[in-house]
């Protein structure tokens, strides 16, 4: 809406800190107050206490448009201040924000910028104590002629003099004035800057626009620190913020939309670009030297065009076919694992002669599959297991210096989970204990002397050799044959295992530490029998996982049977007559309490070269 027959008057209220150049300073200017103040449609700026230095340069005062902007920079004045009383502003100014427009140690700049609801003329007084800049708004007539943007509308300067007969003519005599009318795109909002690192200087405080390139990472290097306070300003005119303060090219597309409300204090400019972008729904992606802002939809089509393009393409494409080997693992496994990476053409094959990979499809897919065969193809660590089955009385059990509590177990204790049948085995609801030992060496060596002194029976003693996580079993016992009837009625004869089971599943942590997945299971012929006269099994089973380091040996205990032992004595001869026998003879029972102990230690095999040869790999005492 233009404005006819008002004049609004202006005055910015601040103070600038005197500049110390340093030592290589040709001068240095002064800057006392900025005086805010409007009378009616007048708009006033005060700069008191100006003074550029000797030899200094005149003031560059000059206005922009879109949105329309009064800009004053004071040459002589290293750092600017804050404007004192900014709360209340007077109608139709919007905001008010200054920065160091040339940190150059021998002619510093510092910029001020009034925003403006509506294009103003422009009328400077020079003083003997500083510089009063007085702005009228344009008629009708007037904004037509000044506000003719040029071709290169963006860009952040233009050299020349744009001024029309429209603006008021100071005198270009006067030291602290110069007549510049350029027209580009200023940040309405105010903003304070600062380097955002410690090593970041200042002389690349207001880089030119577009000098970044938002498609390298080079231009991160430079993050400057801002500050942004806004109310119901649009999007577009917050994005045109950010871009003149980065210096960063900042496109936004045309649907594109929204009023923003944001206050934010000394952030880095990138994370403010993020936050305006997530508060409108929108997207900042880097391209080819320019930042584009998107809404989410239109990321969202235009990624899945490029992958339905892709697709296309890929359809299109020339199928090629190759074998590849593979060294370690089983083809047949690695397939499974790699049939995702084929496109809706491919195929793939398993030669299990050469224990390769046959694979149909295009070329930048097989090179995919191929690399991940060379990571998953990898040489597996082997563990050998050393396991001894052993036959204990209770008491030499815990005799053993065994360690029944194990904080890194997934069980110390596992009960009330087996199936006890038999009253052979003791304790129905009994307990199977789970333990460590740090030195089998001497273990074997006391199990060696308790069974010389007939306390202790080693039952087996097998020593198996398996890769990480692949299951090793260890069977001591007998197949018993089981008549059983098939789906059509007729007897066929089945074998069941009976005896001692154990399952292992090793695994290698990154610490080198091993991992064991343990079931053992005992079974045996119980005595008693079925109505129908079938057979009886007695078993007791156990599933857990014990962490142990290499050479270190697990123990599982609490498979105690009990047996019952009876001893007869009497006068020979006399106490086998029958019925009268029982008084020449003493007839006694005893029940002894019999433990079965299993002990597993397993050891990293580094190479093929420790293996143990056949004689030792499996053993059976």
């Amino acid at each position: 809406m233009l404005w006819n027959a008002r004049t609004l008057c202006v005055c910015v209220a601040g103070f600038l800190l005197v500049a110390g150049a340093g030592a290589g300073a040709a001068n240095t200017g002064h800057l006392e107050t900025v005086g805010l103040s409007h009378d009616g449609d007048r708009v006033e700026l005060f700069f008191s206490g100006w003074y550029p230095g000797d030899g200094g340069s005149p003031a560059d005062v000059f206005t922009l448009n879109d949105p329309p902007r009064i800009v004053v920079d004071l040459p002589g004045l290293a750092q600017p201040v804050v404007p004192e009383d900014l709360t209340q502003l007077p109608p139709g100014v919007i905001g008010v924000r200054w920065t160091v427009y040339q940190d150059d140690p021998i002619v510093p700049v510092v910029r001020y910028v009034v925003e403006m609801d509506r294009p103003v003329e422009l009328e400077v007084t020079p003083k003997e104590n500083g510089l009063t800049v007085c702005a009228t708004p344009f008629s009708e007539t007037d904004k037509k002629t000044i506000f003719e943007k040029p071709a290169n509308d963006y860009a952040p300067e233009i050299e020349g003099d744009l001024s029309t007969d429209s603006y008021a003519a100071p005198d270009s005599k006067s030291p602290f004035v110069k007549k510049n009318a350029a027209v580009a795109f200023v940040s309405p909002f105010s903003y304070a800057s600062q380097p955002f690192e410690a090593s970041g200087g200042p002389d690349d405080a207001s880089p030119p626009m577009g000098s970044a390139d938002p498609g390298n990472a080079s231009w991160m290097s430079d993050i400057r620190v801002m500050s942004l306070d806004v109310e119901g300003a649009s999007v577009h005119a917050v994005l045109r913020s950010i871009s003149e303060f980065s210096g960063v090219n900042i496109v936004a597309d045309q649907d594109v939309r929204g009023s923003v409300i944001i206050k934010v204090n000394e952030l880095p400019w990138p994370k403010v670009l993020d936050a305006v972008c997530l508060s409108q729904g929108l997207r900042a992606t880097p391209g080819d030297g320019v930042i584009r802002v998107t809404t989410l939809n239109t990321v969202q089509s235009e990624e899945l065009e490029i992958q339905a393009a892709a697709r296309r393409k890929e359809d299109l494409m020339p199928l090629e076919t190759k074998v590849i080997p593979v060294g370690y693992a089983k083809a047949s496994e690695l397939m499974e694992s790699l049939t995702f990476l084929l496109s809706t053409r491919g195929r793939l094959q398993v030669d299990e002669r050469t224990n390769s990979l046959l694979v149909t499809d295009t070329d930048v897919r097989i090179e995919s599959l191929s690399e991940m065969v060379s990571r998953l193809d990898t040489e597996t660590i082997q563990i050998q297991i050393k396991a001894r089955l052993v036959d204990l009385d209770e008491k030499t059990a815990r005799q053993l210096g065994i360690s029944w509590s194990l904080s890194n177990l997934h069980k110390d204790n596992v009960s009330g989970q087996f199936d006890f049948i038999s009253d052979d085995i003791a304790d129905a609801a009994g307990n199977l204990e789970f333990g460590v030992m740090d030195n089998f060496g001497e273990l074997d060596a006391v199990l060696q002397a308790l069974e010389d002194e007939n306390r202790a029976r080693i039952i087996s003693s097998p020593t198996i050799t398996t890769v990480s996580n692949r299951a090793a079993s260890i069977l001591v016992g007998k197949e018993v044959p089981l008549i059983v009837m098939d789906e059509a009625g007729n007897p066929t004869t089945e074998l069941k295992k009976v005896g001692i089971t154990l399952k292992v599943t090793p695994y290698v942590n990154r610490d080198g530490r091993i991992t064991l997945d343990l079931h053992p299971e005992v079974s045996d012929l119980s005595s008693q029998a079925t109505v129908q006269g079938g057979v009886v099994f007695t078993t007791a089973e156990a599933d857990t996982r014990v962490m142990v380091g290499s050479h270190q040996t697990a123990v599982i205990g609490g498979l105690v049977r009990e047996n019952t032992v009876t001893f007869e004595r009497g006068l020979p001869f006399l106490k086998d007559i029958p019925l009268l026998g029982y008084l020449f003879k003493k007839v006694e029972k005893v029940n002894e309490y019999r433990e079965l102990m299993i002990f597993v230690t397993p050891s990293l095999v580094e190479s093929v070269a420790q293996l143990p040869g056949t004689e030792e790999q499996f053993r059976d005492n």
